[in-house]
């Protein structure tokens, strides 16, 4: 196991490194480029560090084997909603594990997946994520949240999805979360771009979903305090809600199983610059079963149902495959 100081040493004598850190900012692996074990891979569009060594690949599917009852769902929906009116949190991103069956293995999602941000560790979990972290390049910092999906199929050109309410107050919570974030790291942090629509490509067809560029400046001597900068950041504003001390408490209280891996971040740090991903559209091996991780941010005025099967619409393989 390795430590935030870990990183920011590396981080100040310039060695690159990869690096995968859990939702509670408790666990952290990470290894210099040198040195990947072999059961951990990354890649980040064009660039792939580790290798997964098997013998032959299967072309991956997925099919939901047991998702949660609605019942249950709604129970856990009316107690944040309930929080809500105490004015407890604003908005709440709510997960829950998804039971799968899962033709081949996390390797053959890993190698067949398309999605721009993938990371693996063999026999725990796969993630390929549509969504950016934080960025640092130029001493420039950015950060993309992604908040606001719905299905092609049923909303052609995606105006559906950017003038519901619903959706738009969430993305602004988000938007003013992470914008807020930013500023203990950063100067001069503004809102680069607001709320346009990105189209993705999965196994079950495509999505849309909305996003927001904000940046900020940031010290040349920055990498020192790599380590410091990311704890100081997670966990992800986009997957825990605000306030977010008092969001992280209530999600800790009611999601029925802990995080662990999903919804933390992975990354690599190369030539005085830094990527990360938040580690959504997520698989969990536990010994011969498979668990897909999803869910969706919860305001005052979610309706159950709707968040229900967008949660559900959210388990599928990237890229078609």
């Amino acid at each position: 196991m390795s430590s935030y100081r870990q990183l920011s040493e590396w981080g100040r004598e310039n060695i690159p490194f990869i690096f995968f850190i859990d939702y509670s900012g408790q666990q952290i692996q990470a290894f210099p480029l040198s040195d990947i074990p072999r059961d951990f891979a990354l890649r980040f569009g064009a660039r792939s560090f580790g290798e997964m060594r098997v013998e032959s690949f299967v072309k991956p599917e997925v099919t939901l084997k047991k998702p949660v009852a609605f019942s249950t769902y709604l129970s856990v929906h009316q107690t944040v909603q309930e929080e809500m009116l105490k004015g407890n949190t604003y908005l709440l991103n709510l997960t829950f594990p998804t039971e799968i069956e899962l033709k081949g293995s996390l390797v053959d999602v890993f190698e067949y997946g398309t999605a721009p941000y993938r990371a693996i560790w063999r026999d725990h979990f796969c993630c390929f994520s549509p969504e950016s972290f934080v960025t640092i390049k130029d001493n420039r910092i950015s950060t993309t949240p992604v908040k606001g999906t719905s299905a092609v199929d049923q909303d052609l050109d995606g105006q559906a999805l950017l003038n519901n309410p619903k959706e738009r107050a969430e993305h602004e919570m988000v938007v003013d979360l992470l914008r807020n974030d930013l500023a203990q790291v950063a100067t001069d942090v503004e809102v680069k771009r607001f709320r346009f629509l990105q189209q993705i490509k999965t196994d079950r067809g495509a999505l849309w979903q909305t996003e927001s560029l904000i940046e900020g400046d940031m010290l040349p001597e920055w990498p020192s305090q790599t380590g410091e900068i990311l704890k100081t950041l997670l966990p992800a504003g986009s997957v825990t809600g605000m306030p977010k001390h008092e969001t992280c408490q209530i999600i800790e209280r009611v999601e029925p199983v802990p995080r662990d891996y999903y919804c933390g971040i992975f990354g690599y740090y190369q030539d005085h610059a830094l990527y990360t991903a938040v580690s959504i559209r997520f698989i969990a091996q536990k010994g011969e079963a498979f668990y897909y991780h999803s869910g969706g941010g919860l305001t005052i005025d979610s309706e159950a149902k709707a968040e229900y099967e967008e949660m559900l619409l959210k388990v599928y393989l990237s890229g078609g495959v």
